[in-house]
């Protein structure tokens, strides 16, 4: 492979045709919060994909063999859940792109292939993935047996020793893939996820910013996205502002992916805060990004997280970010617009740091101007570069 003068590589240097895999339709927006989709978008744009497969876990079929996969794991006493993780699943969903991708590079952002890929030196591998199942098993402690997160781990690892790249989301997800996989560091690369905007109505909204000009001081006009409120810390973040309201506290916040009744009885009327519940990326992204725009703190305050793409999505509107330092939190946040806070931190100190923040408005300031300076650094572009220029660095 060569390069060319911009530091690109070409369509032919990617080995076309490329497609992106995921675990669902990689093209439709409402799968995986729209990553796989606006990953291909700036990808495509780059030269560097042609589209995602449409992989169907979903149908009927698939639903009834779950069901019989489960009772019969649970009859042999390994235990219920994991029937993604299956050969005869994988094989099963993989089987209406085998022609399509014959002679073609796959890049997957699911940490499982089938065997039948793996084995087929006509495909060309990738791997694009926040975690791996360890850190699925061991930090997210997603409820599947061990026998069967064994088994599948054997199989991801054959996977990745026959990627020609893994990249991934974090430098948390590259130790995995390193130290648990024994896979040869040279081939792993972090690429932070960008934010999952549209590329035409961000570069509308970033020109009526600079047309109409910005409101960057007052009060904290917070905002968390959290379809998982307990894992985000929905809750850490609602008890901070009713201690911060006790002290002077001005702040408001808005809830972006889950409903009040979802949480606590005592966590459903805290003053100040909107519930948004779920927006679509395909039928309401611009509700949801005029939601979040009109906000200037973004927050994320999770206890478990292999990425955190919101907080690249605050910070690609300008909008400072409260992350935690929890798993791959820190790649997502820029030094000078964020501010990490430890996943073990209290109610009471996190309602410190809100209060700092909005009585401290020269501080504030100087973070809401970094994050506007620095918004491109976390678009989607930025990424497929990281991994343009990893792929050509290894021709």
């Amino acid at each position: 492979m060569t390069q060319t003068a911009s530091g690109n590589i070409t369509a032919q240097q990617i080995h076309h045709p490329c497609f992106v895999a995921c675990m669902g339709d990689a093209n439709h927006p409402d799968v995986w919060s729209a990553t796989p989709y606006h990953f291909i978008q700036s990808a495509r744009a780059a030269g560097v994909v042609d589209g995602g497969l449409t992989l169907r876990p979903h149908l009927r079929k698939f639903k009834t063999q779950r069901l019989v996969w489960n009772a019969w794991n649970v009859l042999t006493g390994k235990g219920r859940g994991g029937y993604q993780y299956s050969p005869s699943f994988l094989e099963a969903l993989w089987r209406p792109v085998r022609d399509q991708i014959r002679n073609a590079t796959v890049i997957s952002m699911y940490q499982l292939i089938p065997d039948s890929v793996i084995a087929d030196k006509a495909i060309r591998k990738m791997f694009y993935v926040d975690g791996t199942l360890r850190q699925l098993a061991d930090y997210y402690q997603v409820p599947v047996s061990a026998s069967t997160t064994d088994e599948a781990i054997i199989r991801e690892r054959r996977g990745y020793e026959s990627a020609e790249a893994i990249f991934t989301m974090s430098s948390f997800a590259a130790e995995s893939v390193v130290n648990d996989y024994g896979i040869d560091r040279s081939k792993v690369c972090v690429a932070p996820p960008g934010a999952n905007l549209g590329p035409e109505l961000y570069g509308q909204w970033v020109s009526d910013q600079l047309k109409n000009g910005r409101k960057t001081t007052g009060a904290l006009k917070m905002v968390t996205i959290a379809k998982d409120w307990k894992r985000k810390g929905v809750d850490r973040l609602l008890r901070a502002m009713e201690i911060g309201r006790t002290q002077g506290l001005q702040a408001t916040l808005r809830v972006i992916g889950c409903n009040a009744a979802e949480l606590p009885a005592e966590l459903q009327r805290v003053p100040g805060v909107e519930w948004y519940g779920f927006l679509s990326r395909r039928g309401q992204e611009r509700k949801f990004l005029d939601v979040v725009a009109e906000c200037n703190l973004g927050c994320l305050l999770s206890t478990a997280e292999m990425a955190g793409i919101a907080l690249r999505e605050y910070l690609a509107l300008g909008i400072p970010s409260l992350g935690s330092d929890t798993g791959g939190c820190r790649d997502m946040m820029e030094p000078d617009s964020s501010l990490v806070v430890s996943q073990d931190a209290s109610d009471a100190q996190i309602a410190a740091i809100l209060l700092e923040l909005e009585r401290n408005q020269e501080k504030f300031k100087a973070m809401q101007d970094a994050a506007w300076r620095d918004r491109e650094r976390v678009l989607w572009s930025e990424s497929v570069k990281k991994i343009q220029r990893f792929v050509a660095a290894k021709a």
